[in-house]
């Protein structure tokens, strides 16, 4: 029996790594650059982490209470 290596050359598996992702992220992805497919792989958790946050950020921001910006000499007596 010939043993076969079903997994893609590590060049061509990092190169369509990034097909997995959206635009964003793949953008994110290759600004970066890593040279292994395990190093891409750490760099998309990474990246990843950080779109989340941002996300959530964004939506407590939305959601956080308007403050009432006005100041004690805008108030009428």
């Amino acid at each position: 029996a010939i043993p076969f290596d079903l997994r893609p050359p590590p060049g061509l598996a990092l190169i369509n790594f990034l097909d997995a992702f959206d635009t964003d992220m793949a953008f994110q992805l290759r600004e970066k650059n890593p040279p292994t497919l395990e190093d891409m792989e750490s760099v998309a958790v990474s990246v990843e982490a950080n779109f989340l946050s941002k996300r959530a950020r964004a939506r407590n921001e939305r959601i956080a209470p308007v403050k009432d910006n006005t100041s004690p000499f805008d108030k009428k007596n």
